[in-house]
């Protein structure tokens, strides 16, 4: 429990962790304090100190509080409402699970708390079967990418974003990326499969209601990792300015171009991270469609 409490303490999410570990790890809040409350409370009825519940509940509240008012502390780490509030529901899941085995409460009142905490905690966690289910679905698609049949393909991209079915290169839907007065306004593809060793293009088309530019950027797994001098840097990536005209573009990028990206190590294509394209300030159209990215 130790060991646990101090990887939940000083461990911190990678940029770019898998969307299923970023679910479990949350959820790891609740087992730690699950766990420490059992340890705690069996600890002191073996010694024969009778239970009090308000010092027990206060206690647990301070120290939910202390941990993430500490984590301010560490410059990766931030304060988090739902923190605490799982940290909560494994202290009063733990309680309630103690009172019924020392047969202080009755099996009515253990289902009903421990359902509200379940759900509870369900709200918090609501997309991760749905991640599960999306996961399935891409590898299943592989080697397309992107094609936006499925609207749950969504949870896999940021931005502006909706499904449309005005104008579609293939199937019924394409991505509506609508842009804004940012910088670098556009979408973004966080989840994707990241293996592309065995393939020799990368394939998509974009529709733009007038004669514009975008740009594509690409970058693989080491590009955001703690440990990489340049991350994040424009440097270490592949960037590509795209020239639109007006309608469709089909467009074909060499895998490897993309390797030969950044400009000083070559780029990891068995470990794609992120795609994104976006308009520079100024920008000459408000709204672009992307559609049947697949790897050829």
């Amino acid at each position: 429990m130790i060991v646990a409490a101090v990887l939940l303490f000083f461990l911190n999410i990678q940029p770019y962790s898998h969307r299923l570990f970023v679910q479990l790890w949350n959820l790891g809040h609740t087992a730690l304090f699950f766990i420490g409350t059992c340890a705690f409370l069996m600890i002191r009825h073996r010694e024969g100190v009778p239970f009090n519940l308000a010092p027990i509940v206060l206690s647990v509240t301070v120290i939910a509080l202390l941990t993430e008012a500490l984590q301010m502390l560490a410059p990766t780490r931030s304060f988090s409402l739902i923190d605490i509030i799982n940290d909560l529901i494994g202290a009063v899941l733990a309680i309630t699970v103690f009172q019924f085995i020392t047969e202080k409460i009755f099996i009515s009142k253990l289902v009903i708390i421990s359902s509200f905490c379940i759900i509870t905690i369900g709200s918090f966690t609501s997309n991760f079967f749905l991640y599960i289910y999306d996961e399935w679905r891409m590898h299943q698609d592989f080697p397309i990418i992107s094609n936006f049949e499925n609207r749950k393909e969504l949870t896999r991209w940021s931005g502006n974003i909706a499904r449309t079915d005005t104008y579609v290169v293939d199937g019924h839907y394409s991505l509506r990326v609508n842009l804004s007065n940012d910088k670098y306004s556009g979408a973004t593809l966080h989840h994707l499969p990241n293996n592309w060793q065995n393939f020799d293009n990368l394939m998509f088309s974009i529709w733009v209601e007038q004669t514009t530019i975008l740009t594509l950027r690409i970058h693989d797994k080491y590009h955001v990792a703690l440990n990489n001098p340049q991350r994040n840097q424009y440097q270490d990536r592949f960037n590509q300015t795209i020239s639109l005209q007006q309608g469709w573009n089909h467009l074909s990028i060499s895998i490897q171009q993309i390797k030969s990206g950044p400009a000083k190590r070559s780029l990891d294509v068995s470990k794609i991270k992120s795609i994104g394209i976006f308009s520079t300030e100024p920008h000459d159209t408000d709204v672009f469609m992307i559609d049947s990215m697949i790897l050829k």
